[in-house]
């Protein structure tokens, strides 16, 4: 499992499993027998929070913090940021 820290910027992708945060006791629980909240329909880019536990972390996307499986948290490459970042400046010209 590769290790993130508070404000990384991570990559979701897509058909993904997201279940709502909550707290308890200051403490962001996950609790694998709960309903899916939502699934992806594309990739995001989120940014990492914390770990929830050894198998899932809590992250923030563009409509709130959702807690997710570990293994479909993902590191961000400045490139990739970089090549979207372009691309909506290409856009935002054209339009």
């Amino acid at each position: 499992m590769t290790s993130h820290s508070k404000g990384d910027l991570v990559h979701i992708p897509s058909q993904v499993y997201l279940f709502k945060a909550c707290s308890f006791k200051n403490n962001t629980v996950f609790n694998e027998d709960w309903k899916v909240t939502r699934k992806t329909k594309e990739p995001q880019l989120g940014i990492f929070i914390k770990y929830t536990n050894e198998k899932s972390g809590l992250v923030v996307l563009n409509d709130g913090e959702w807690v997710i499986d570990a293994r479909h948290i993902y590191a961000t490459e400045t490139d990739y940021v970089d090549r979207i970042n372009r691309n909506k400046v290409q856009l935002r010209k054209q339009i």
